[in-house]
C-alpha cells in the first residue's frame, strides 16, 4: 500500500500515519524493525494510534515526493488530516529513543 491510499484509511480512522523507509539489505533497517518495531509494547502502542506502513526505498512509486530518501531507515509520521510531515526520524533507534520521541510528537 502507497502513502496516498494509506493517507485515506488514515483519515477514515483519524489515526496518524507512520511510515517506515528501509531497505532489505540495511543492517540498521533490519536491527530496527525487529528490536523496536516489532517489540511487542511497541507494536501495540503504534497499532493503537496509527496506520502502519514499511515501503522499500526503491518502491519510490508509493511513496510522495517529499518522502522519497538515500537515507534509511527513516520514520515519518504524517497527520491524518492534511498529510502534514510531523515527523522526520532519521536513523535506527532503540525502543526506549523511538517511544520517547513517538509520544513527544504526539504530545503524550
Amino acid at each position: 500500500m502507497g502513502v496516498d491510499k494509506a493517507l485515506k484509511l488514515a483519515k477514515e480512522q483519524e489515526k496518524n500515519l507512520l511510515v517506515f523507509i528501509y531497505s532489505d539489505y540495511c543492517y540498521y533497517c533490519n536491527k530496527m524493525e525487529k528490536y523496536t518495531l516489532e517489540d511487542k509494547e511497541v507494536k501495540k502502542y503504534l497499532e493503537e494510534r496509527f496506520i502502519i506502513i514499511k515501503i522499500n526505498q526503491n518502491d519510490t512509486q508509493l511513496l510522495r515526493d517529499d518522502l522519497e530518501t538515500g537515507f534509511v531507515p527513516i520514520t515519518y509520521i504524517l497527520d491524518y488530516e492534511d498529510g502534514e510531515i510531523l515527523l522526520e526520524l532519521p536513523g535506527r533507534k532503540d525502543k526506549k529513543t523511538f517511544m520517547s520521541i513517538v509520544k513527544d510528537t504526539l504530545l503524550e
